[in-house]
């Protein structure tokens, strides 16, 4: 038996955005460098960092890490979460995580971080989002 799929791979509806936007309130800094979009998934590479700190103590990354981004796109419908990796930096927790693609066309994303209470993938609760850590992307239209 023989199965010939057609498979043509494309770059056409990629986006791809580097907003290098940095949001402060009380300790900590959140920042978000690129963000990649395809019909498939998101892809988001941002930090988040202990002001006044040049160096993460044990209890200071474990801080870090209870950290994670919540993503909704113009519709309010919520990205799910797929994966990803942290590093370590000085002060900062860089992540590199994707998101599955919402279908249609996205003009913007509101990107919300939240403490995780129980993984990645939980569905958070209002109270666990960071007020005033909240960042919208605008998203340049695909071609």
């Amino acid at each position: 038996m023989k199965l010939d799929v057609p498979f043509c791979k494309t770059t056409d509806n990629i986006i791809n955005v580097h907003p290098n936007v940095v949001v402060t309130k009380n300790e900590f800094t959140f920042s978000v460098t690129d963000l990649q979009v395809t019909p498939l998934t998101t892809r988001v590479n941002y930090s988040i960092a202990l002001n006044n700190v040049q160096s993460l103590e044990q209890e200071d990354e474990y801080k870090l890490r209870r950290f994670g981004i919540a993503i909704f796109d113009d519709q309010g419908r919520q990205l799910p979460a797929l994966h990803g990796d942290g590093k370590y930096e000085g002060n900062r927790l860089n992540y590199d995580r994707r998101y599955a693609s919402t279908s249609g066309t996205t003009k913007y994303l509101i990107l919300k971080p939240f403490v995780i209470k129980d993984d990645f993938t939980e569905n958070v609760k209002e109270d666990q989002y960071i007020k005033g850590l909240e960042t919208r992307i605008e998203l340049p239209a695909s071609k």
